[in-house]
């Protein structure tokens, strides 16, 4: 395998060398090079190809600057460094490095400008990752940089722009925050059954799971490796920073933990198991099966979190639930959708547009048309109903075979007792006083739309 790792010096004149792990580490000096040389936008510099998804190698003599939002000075960010863009849309990236010590040279809010010369990009959508030039069975592929390289790749300058982490509200939508964002979540609470708890169990990854007063979940984890897995859950509420997680989950990355602020009595967390939520949608698509998915609409002024709700299916004419999908660690914006896709890819793909959440293939999110679904409140309530329990739809008025399942812009409000009046009900055999009319993907559906009169 040819490891080829091209070094541009300060004075810009281009040379080659191939370091190897057995190399000595140059003393690095608290001298900061001069920070006039001209950076690019990220736009311009990362962004130039608009296919989201690609690799390739950085020709052009390009600088960016960036804030570092990492630290591995208590065992996170191993062998990595994140850097956020200094103005908005604060745009992320990883540097793969060797080095496992990189926060002793570039501390948690340094600016830096990062030298872009024949770096290696890999971008998959939103998640950008910079490092050297390798081959893999004459393959090109990205390869970590070595701690000579990153010397001279990293120029650090005094702070021309204020680093603070983005505190979070609910105004703010995190689908439209990049991973790795530098952000700070306040009224956090770990979960009572934590209580006693240290944060991690030596190379075992593990989970927490933490409440905000407002009813919200979010999750942290260590890896096992951190220096910090023998502290002490707290029992107090408080704030964390950290970067965020991309997922489906409201994640949070503590790199050390002196982030933690738990100086604050506990609250009672808000109850929403009155919430106005229903079914809106429910999708079979006549050509394509993997595109099917169910909507759900929150009717209220407010967020509201799905901790607790629960939707379920009910296979044909089963009298007991076949899965139930837990909503936990979700929530749905006021008066918007709740998507949930039975295909992640093939829906992304079909409607152009990101799904919620993501079912399995024997969850509501996937029915075939005949079956019943139920969505069901924290206290076990049955909030609202499609179908009848023990009743195959097939040839009923609630039979959404290749078609689908509307419900009517008139409905404000859940009933646990199936109601035909409501929906408008399309399938591919017009029985019991259904509409003859199968449905095709995506012309025919309108996931993330509903409206109320």
């Amino acid at each position: 395998m040819k490891h080829l790792l091209p070094i541009i010096l300060l004075t810009l004149a281009l040379s080659c060398s191939k370091p190897s792990k057995e190399e000595v580490v140059p003393t690095i000096t608290n001298d900061k090079p001069p920070c006039e040389t001209p950076v690019t936008d990220w736009s311009t510099a990362l962004f130039a190809d608009p296919d989201s998804n690609t690799e390739y190698l950085m020709l052009e003599n390009l600088y960016i600057k960036a804030h570092v939002v990492s630290s591995d000075l208590q065992g996170g960010a191993y062998k990595s460094i994140y850097f956020q863009e200094i103005v908005a849309p604060f745009r992320t990236l990883q540097l793969l490095t060797e080095a496992a010590d990189n926060s002793l040279w570039y501390p948690r809010g340094t600016e830096v400008i990062i030298n872009l010369h024949q770096l290696r990009l890999k971008r998959n959508k939103n998640t950008i990752s910079i490092g050297a030039y390798d081959e893999s069975y004459s393959n090109p592929t990205i390869a970590p940089l070595f701690q000579s390289e990153l010397e001279i790749r990293l120029l650090i300058c005094e702070n021309s722009t204020e680093f603070t982490p983005l505190i979070l509200d609910e105004s703010i939508e995190l689908s439209e925050l990049w991973p790795n964002r530098f952000i700070s979540v306040e009224e956090l609470m770990f979960s009572e059954d934590h209580f006693g708890n240290t944060f991690g169990v030596s190379t075992v990854e593990t989970e927490h799971q933490l409440i905000t007063c407002s009813g919200a979940t979010w999750m942290i984890s260590s890896s096992g490796y951190e220096d910090f897995i023998d502290e002490i859950i707290p029992e107090n509420s408080g704030t964390i920073a950290g970067r965020l997680v991309q997922g489906t989950k409201n994640q949070i990355a503590v790199d050390l933990w002196e982030d933690l602020f738990f100086d604050l009595s506990r609250c009672e967390p808000v109850n929403f198991d009155e919430a106005t939520l229903f079914i809106s949608e429910i999708a079979d698509p006549d050509n394509s099966a993997s595109a099917r998915f169910i909507e759900l609409y929150n009717a209220e002024d407010f967020e509201v979190i799905l901790n607790g709700w629960t939707l379920l299916r009910y296979t044909n004419d089963s009298n007991e639930p076949s899965h139930v999908f837990n909503l936990d660690d979700y929530s749905v914006g006021a008066n918007s959708t709740f998507v949930i896709a039975s295909n992640l890819e093939v829906f992304s793909e079909m409607y152009q547009q990101s799904p919620d959440a993501v079912g399995s293939s024997s969850s509501a999110a996937n029915s075939n048309g005949d079956d019943t679904m139920l969505l069901v409140n924290p206290a076990g309530q049955v909030i609202d109903i499609f179908g009848v329990i023990g009743e195959d739809g097939t040839g009923t008025n609630h039979e959404f075979e290749d078609g689908r399942a509307l419900r009517n812009s008139s409905v404000n409000n859940g009933n646990p007792t199936f109601d035909f009046s409501e929906w408008v009900v399309s399938n591919d055999s017009g029985d019991a006083g259904t509409i003859k009319a199968p449905k095709i993907a995506p012309d025919d559906f309108t996931p993330g739309h509903h409206h109320l009169e």
